[in-house]
């Protein structure tokens, strides 16, 4: 069964409407490195793919902080390693990380305290922090270490993107010429997730409307 809002089943859509999502890529453009070639690789696998993040770590992180430290609004800073996390802390006054390594009280405090805007920046991971929060007091994203997995990226946004978000919600995705190929392989499975909705949806419609 695929119910995406209230109107699928005949209901209303007052107070559900969601405000605008946008989703905006921030390409950076490596060195060029001796690899034999005019142009820096742009395919990554998933053996290579830490090690990628670590070549490129500075680049991706300055855009971030780049983009925090020029605004007074919350933001939550979405990575993969530790020492990401620790760059950012050092460069990024107002922001608290939670690592997996934290107790569970600290994590907790933080992580609601993010939600009472307690502080403005959350510096976290996707596994720690993408399922059953409620974060509709930020409105910006960024992902500053891109990853194969649509999953993670679609239950992060929605963290901010969800029903009580009055604002547009604003998701930069930090990307590299390096890891074309991540960006590719999530646009294609946005595409497939798209067309099951709509056609799981499609289905369930036509059943109701035959009962």
């Amino acid at each position: 069964i695929m119910l995406n809002k209230p109107q699928d089943i005949g209901f209303t859509m007052e107070g559900y409407n969601l405000p605008t999502l946008n989703i905006l890529e921030r390409k950076i453009v490596t060195p060029k490195r001796d690899n034999g070639q005019l142009f820096n690789d742009a395919i990554i696998s998933a053996t290579n793919f830490n090690q990628e993040l670590r070549l490129t770590k500075i680049e991706r992180m300055e855009d971030a902080i780049s983009l925090v430290n020029n605004s007074d609004e919350n933001f939550i800073i979405w990575i993969k390693q530790n020492e990401e996390g620790e760059y950012l802390k050092k460069l990024i006054p107002d922001a608290v990380e939670v690592k997996g390594s934290d107790s569970s009280d600290y994590k907790e405090k933080m992580l609601l305290g993010f939600a009472n805007n307690e502080f403005r920046v959350l510096i976290t991971k996707t596994k720690i922090a993408s399922f059953g929060m409620n974060y509709q007091n930020c409105r910006n994203q960024i992902f500053a270490s891109l990853d194969f997995s649509f999953e993670g990226l679609y239950q992060a946004i929605r963290r901010s993107y969800r029903f009580g978000q009055k604002n547009e919600v604003n998701i930069h995705l930090i990307t590299t010429d390096t890891m074309a190929n991540v960006k590719q392989s999530i646009d294609n499975k946005q595409k497939q997730f798209e067309l099951m909705q709509d056609e799981m949806s499609k289905a369930i419609n036509a059943n109701l409307n035959n009962e």
